[in-house]
């Protein structure tokens, strides 16, 4: 039988203990497919009297007593200083001191663009998160994500966009601008035919509602404006996956007129999101699942096994680059379903 190792138990504590302290709280937690876990645990979207700020953080959480020090404690950097630093959305480190049962933060992002050069950023233990604590600990990151990008973030490295960590941003929220390099804003859609490449997101127009065959030509859709919600767009594999707040759509660029087209779907046709997070070796897809009709299953044996058939109008893969996008991606949708849910019950 295979043997869980004691360091699963200590490293589940602290998560465990952070997701608890948030969700009494009414925060969302969106915890990290292990496969998709690039020095991030979770992302959290802050909620206040009910009701979505438009801020999204992402967490690195640690635990145990190598974390720990003589007058605090500490996280290591590694290998995540450029996605850290150049991040979209704040990135928050969180150790758990299992001993004490307390928690305690640190701005990763804020730290790094301030300069630190360090290889473990140190946090004191002033910075403790309770349920004490917890008002000032959002507060501190609401005001760093409206902060000028001329005053938290460092000139260029000449790294490219994707390289700089730009990756995770589909922008999830119009709290977060973050300047150049943003994945998605409000503009007038007879704007939005220009594709912004920002390490491989994109910002389209969205497509016809469902119902209509699908096509290989781009139709424009009216304006419709809506000030507060971008339209959110990530890149695939032969393809594209938008999201407007309202209808997710699935644009296929293939070869032939079964693996090209569009397919648009309101959140309220939609059960639940799947995603399987793409390796090193293999592509990931998101899946729509509409009970109207059970998901493609995957496909076992050929070159894209593992993943539903490429026709499949509900699903699309993706490259690891995107792993993070896909993620936040698809938090905001499973949202907008539960909302659409408890409208219709109320």
């Amino acid at each position: 039988m295979t043997r869980i190792s004691p360091r699963r138990r200590i490293e589940r504590a602290g998560v465990n203990a952070l997701r608890s302290l948030l969700e009494d709280h009414d925060h969302l937690v969106q915890e990290i497919d292990g496969g998709a876990d690039h020095g991030e645990d979770l992302y959290v979207a802050i909620v206040r009297d009910g009701r979505r700020t438009g801020h999204v953080v992402a967490v690195q959480v640690k635990s145990g007593k190598k974390y720990r020090r003589a007058s605090g404690y500490a996280i290591p950097v590694e290998d995540h200083r450029e996605d850290w630093t150049q991040s979209q959305i704040p990135v928050i480190g969180v150790v758990y001191d299992l001993d004490e049962g307390r928690l305690f933060w640190i701005n990763l992002t804020k730290e790094l663009r301030d300069g630190s050069a360090a290889s473990w950023i140190q946090i004191p233990r002033e910075n403790e998160l309770s349920h004490k604590t917890i008002c000032h600990f959002i507060a501190s990151f609401e005001a760093f994500g409206k902060a000028p990008q001329s005053q938290t973030q460092p000139a260029s490295t000449g790294r490219s966009d994707r390289e700089g960590g730009l990756q995770q941003g589909a922008r999830l929220s119009s709290g977060l601008d973050g300047g150049s390099g943003a994945r998605s804003v409000s503009r007038p859609r007879s704007q939005a035919l220009e594709e912004q490449q920002n390490g491989g997101a994109v910002i389209e127009p969205a497509a016809p509602a469902r119902g209509q065959a699908m096509s290989a030509a781009v139709v424009t859709p009216p304006d419709l404006p809506r000030p507060q919600q971008g339209l959110i767009t990530v890149k695939g594999v032969l393809g594209s996956i938008n999201f407007d707040g309202e209808t997710v759509t699935i644009r296929k660029d293939g070869y032939g007129p079964r693996m090209k087209g569009i397919q648009s779907l309101p959140v309220g046709e939609i059960d639940h999101v799947i995603v399987k997070p793409a390796t090193a070796m293999f592509h990931g897809y998101i899946q729509l699942v509409v009970p109207a009709h059970p998901p493609a299953s995957d496909r076992r044996l050929s070159t894209a096994s593992g993943r539903p058939h490429r026709e499949d109008p509900d699903s699309m893969s993706y490259p690891r680059r995107v792993n993070r996008e896909i993620e936040l991606l698809k938090m905001e949708i499973e949202s907008a379903i539960a909302r659409a849910k408890r409208a219709q019950n109320s």
